[in-house]
């Protein structure tokens, strides 16, 4: 069964070409509903039901007895049922959404423990009950206003599931989400994982950005390309000219990172690099096969030395260059490959 993780609590699940939903709420993305034969609703709070959205999309919706739903077409469920839902075999489990605050009523959540191809996921909604039977993957619910941190890693602890994903956690920032992800995956004696919204489980995270590039303005465009393009090996993907003098010419630059560093980690580099303080705030590092032979070539081709090929303390060769385009540049080989 393959299970994929949008944001806060909403999860796709498919087999053999039937796509069951689980709570497409109001954060999680539009494409979660694309393809669905049936939606799951746990309960009827907006952060697990889009109503609207649901509604527009014409899909089969199975949610428990007393969810607030407006006219909505649904099945009504109740606890401890079994049946079927789009080929998956779905059983309802607990009936009560967890307390919040005294003077709130607490209204009917269902979690669903769903089957398919020997295969179980387990969604608890806002509630932790604990099915009767073991499931393989847990998803456990990292934050929300009826919930604690340690009733989270008890939950996950009684599941004694193979594995658990984190979910509903939209309310929450990257500092917090990091701090319970440690706890449950250090505390709660199952193999944990989170996944970036979009992800499917067991499948490599695609970052949201399809590309990095770095837009530099050239004073003298050809030198910097031909710097570039000949004495570094980019070659070039798109070369346009517009027609008041406009000209632009994008590089291969191979795979791109974003590498985001404080100011005592800019210093450290430039003290193993250099010996100096020299970096500005924007510097280009290119890895290369020859770290020596790509510094003497560009050089020659008009970049002037800042440091020579440098070992560094984490085994790779460095050397810093003042680089046409107005970059300061770091070309690095590692050696340790």
């Amino acid at each position: 069964m393959r299970l994929t993780r949008w944001t806060h609590a909403c999860v796709t699940l498919e087999r053999d070409g039937r796509r069951l939903v689980v709570d497409p709420g109001i954060w999680s993305e539009l494409q979660a509903l694309d393809g669905a034969d049936a939606v799951l609703l746990t309960h009827h709070h907006r952060d697990h039901a889009d109503v609207a959205r649901i509604a527009a999309s014409g899909v089969p919706v199975w949610a428990p007895r007393g969810a607030e739903l407006g006219d909505l077409p649904r099945t009504v469920l109740d606890p401890d049922q079994h049946l079927e839902v789009a080929g998956f075999a779905v059983t309802t489990v607990g009936g009560q959404h967890a307390a919040v605050v005294p003077s709130q009523e607490v209204c009917a959540n269902l979690g669903y423990v769903v089957t398919a191809g020997g295969e179980s996921v387990y969604h608890p909604g806002d509630a932790l009950a604990v099915p009767e039977q073991a499931v393989a993957t847990a998803l456990v619910p990292l934050q929300g206003s009826w919930l604690k941190t340690v009733e989270a890693i008890t939950f996950l602890r009684e599941l004694r599931a193979d594995r658990a994903v984190g979910i509903h956690d939209a309310m929450v920032n990257d500092r917090a989400r990091a701090g319970l992800n440690h706890w449950l995956a250090t505390e709660g004696d199952t193999e944990y994982h989170w996944l970036t919204p979009g992800t499917t489980l067991g499948e490599p995270s695609r970052p949201r950005v399809g590309q990095l590039r770095l837009v530099v303005e050239a004073d003298d465009l050809d030198h910097a390309v031909a710097f570039y393009r000949d004495t570094l090996g980019l070659p070039v993907e798109l070369d346009l000219a517009g027609e008041h003098g406009e000209r632009v010419v994008i590089l291969d630059a191979g795979r791109a990172t974003l590498e985001l560093s404080n100011p005592a980690q800019v210093a450290m580099i430039d003290e193993v690099e250099v010996g100096r303080r020299v970096a500005p705030p924007l510097r280009l590092a290119l890895e290369v096969d020859d770290a020596a032979a790509a510094t003497d070539a560009a050089v020659a081709a008009g970049a002037e030395l800042v440091a020579p090929p440098t070992r560094t303390p984490w085994d790779s060769l460095n050397s810093r260059l003042a680089a046409p385009g107005g970059l300061q540049l770091t070309l690095f080989e590692e050696l340790g490959r």
